[in-house]
């Protein structure tokens, strides 16, 4: 309540206090707190969502990188063995797969072919088809290299190249197709 006295001044009165904690600070408050949090949500739902993406677009990638190198690089060295390799590689030239690269590869173990590739948080699988979709076989040999469970995949991606396959004394179009999963 105000008082004013002779010479016209406001003056409280002092049994009354100020309010510190309204209603509208509370309505404030929780209108605010409603927003922030939506669009914490929100956010979230964002980056869980493109998390699948980058996944994918990863795997693709690495699946890309490694079929090109298969395909593109005769290895290093140019005569490699499962204990001498450093680049894996199976062309005798452009796009021409040598036939004896291909077993020397089936002595290399998955594990060596995640480290050289290095692409170890993912399952690698390759495998070389004939023209009818099936595995290539040399020397009783199916030219598949890894494991693969499409049942228990979460996520895969599948890269196919196409080469000719210089077996002894012919040639034969495969596709070279690589698998990438978790």
């Amino acid at each position: 309540m105000l008082i004013i006295n002779d010479n016209i001044q406001f003056v409280h009165n002092k049994k009354r206090k100020a309010q510190a904690i309204s209603l509208d600070f509370y309505s404030s408050l929780i209108i605010f707190m409603i927003i922030v949090s939506g669009g914490l949500m929100l956010w979230n739902k964002t980056i869980i969502d493109n998390s699948g993406i980058t996944n994918a677009q990863e795997m693709n990638n690495y699946a890309n990188n490694i079929a090109n190198i298969l395909i593109r690089s005769k290895g290093y060295p140019l005569n490699w063995t499962n204990e001498t390799v450093k680049i894996l590689g199976l062309v005798e030239n452009s796009h021409l797969i040598d036939y004896k690269k291909t077993l020397e590869m089936k002595n290399v173990s998955v594990y060596k072919m995640n480290d050289l590739f290095g692409y170890a948080p993912y399952i690698l699988y390759i495998q070389i088809d004939n023209s009818s979709d099936f595995p290539v076989i040399i020397d009783g040999e199916n030219l598949t290299w890894g494991y693969f469970n499409k049942s228990i995949a979460n996520s895969i991606s599948k890269i196919s190249r196409y080469a000719i396959l210089h077996n002894k004394d012919s040639f034969e179009r495969v596709s070279v197709n690589v698998f990438i999963w978790n």
